[in-house]
């Protein structure tokens, strides 16, 4: 874990939020201590099922057009769970 994500883990032992963290180390840490969290695809989802945004497919293009990595199986996957 870098200190940013060290960091997010802290503040959140303070502040009752879920933490956005997709560091997979840091994501067992945090639970480790109680800490809820959440992950990037996990957020767009929830978006998606809220209507907050009319479709997740451009928004994943987006992330993967930035350099941010999403395997094509968890892609399908995630779209196929929404409906798209």
């Amino acid at each position: 874990m870098d200190v940013g994500e060290q960091t997010a883990i802290g503040l959140a032992l303070v502040l009752p939020a879920t933490l956005l963290i997709d560091d997979r180390r840091g994501r067992r840490a945090a639970r480790a201590l109680g800490i809820v969290t959440m992950g990037t695809m996990g957020l767009l989802v929830r978006a998606r099922h809220d209507a907050l945004i009319p479709s997740l497919r451009p928004q994943l293009d987006f992330l993967c057009g930035t350099g941010y990595f999403l395997s094509p199986q968890l892609i399908s996957q995630v779209l196929s769970e929404v409906g798209e």
